[in-house]
């Protein structure tokens, strides 16, 4: 055993209820990552920290909250640090079987979630994230690959994201993030401002709910045709570029036509 210190740190009860959700939280939870997390706390309890800051905004661990409230969870303990010490969670009430399992669930979850790509690009447009991540793993993420031509120092060939259905199935608050959206319709609407200048600015902050791209891939695939055909009408899933073109969802002018006939002579 480590030896420590008899005089705990300070620490504060508090309500899990107080803590908020990271409005930009990159990390998304698969729907099965959702439910080992809160099996996890169910069959062992809690055993990993989380960070937040001063405002109580979650910035490490919102699954894991997420994953406490569905387990039934109502408190959390509170202890301030400047980041110069680890905070490590004692458990001593495990049974050999327990310690495995946790050691395997903690691991597991983290392996069953993944990025979202939007809400990515949008850190990556306000912060620097070069530290995390280059410039190649974040044009995968987005979904964008170029072949750049060597004579040229532009790039003349960008070739369209394409999603290959998973097979998961998603539920449809989890196919995009309305975060920013909400939270700049709430300062609108506090706003001392005219209500048609509010309703204007209303429907622009709509641009900002991020979408993702992958899991609505996931979820047309398996739609009824009428959705289908909503989600092409919507120009959430492009499937034939033609008729995109004729919807005003893809446009084409000579410049991007011309070099088009420069890359596909034959077409």
């Amino acid at each position: 055993m480590l030896p420590f210190d008899e005089v705990q740190p300070d620490a504060t009860i508090a309500s899990i209820k107080d803590l908020k959700h990271d409005h930009k939280n990159a990390r998304r939870r698969t729907d099965r990552s959702s439910k080992l997390i809160a099996e996890s706390l169910k069959r062992f309890g809690a055993a990993r920290s989380i960070v937040i800051d001063e405002d109580n905004r979650i910035l490490a661990g919102n699954g894991t909250i997420e994953g406490a409230k569905v387990a039934g969870i109502k408190n959390i303990r509170v202890i301030e640090t400047d980041g110069s010490e680890i905070i490590a969670v004692r458990r001593t009430d495990l049974s050999e079987d327990d310690k495995i399992g946790l050691a395997l669930a903690d691991n597991r979850t983290s392996d069953l979630s993944e990025w979202d790509g939007a809400m990515l690009h949008q850190i990556s447009e306000e912060h620097d994230i070069s530290a995390w991540f280059n410039k190649e793993e974040l044009d995968e993420l987005f979904g964008i690959e170029d072949a750049i031509d060597e004579d040229s120092p532009y790039t003349n060939k960008t070739t369209a994201p394409i999603y290959e259905p998973s097979g998961t199935q998603h539920k449809p608050e989890h196919l995009y993030d309305p975060s920013k959206t909400n939270q700049l319709i709430a300062k609108i609407e506090a706003a001392d401002i005219s209500e048609d200048v509010k309703d204007f600015l209303i429907s622009a902050a709509y641009r900002h709910t991020a979408f993702t791209y992958s899991k609505i891939a996931d979820y047309y695939a398996t739609a009824s045709k009428e959705i289908q055909s909503l989600f092409e009408e919507s120009a959430l899933v492009i499937i034939d570029f033609e008729q995109a073109i004729e919807n005003g969802f893809v446009r084409l002018d000579e410049r991007v036509e011309q070099s088009f006939k420069q890359d596909h002579p034959d077409a």
